[in-house]
């Protein structure tokens, strides 16, 4: 992963209703629109705006009628910030 790549992810979980959607689905698992609009409290527009901004990102994917986290790519995003590079390195 680049710095670009993980500088658009974190903007898109910029928003705390992307972050409550993103959570909700990596510890509760895959859910359909319905269960998931009922957890998370905002307005049906503020709720459709964040997913549709976390499926364009690919962090979250649609399978059939359910939602689901992509665990790989959020683990990718981590293992980016966690691994030094060479800016951060020591001298």
């Amino acid at each position: 992963m680049h710095k670009e790549e993980a500088s658009y992810l974190f903007s898109v979980l910029g928003n705390p209703n992307s972050v409550k959607i993103a959570k909700m689905l990596y510890n509760k698992g895959d859910m359909d629109i319905s269960n998931l609009e009922k957890l998370i409290k905002t307005t049906p527009e503020e709720f459709m705006k964040a997913l549709s901004n976390l499926l364009e990102a690919k962090l979250v994917l649609l399978e059939a009628t359910l939602y689901k986290i992509n665990k790989p790519l959020l683990e990718n995003l981590l293992a980016f910030i966690v691994t030094p590079c060479g800016c951060c390195k020591k001298s």
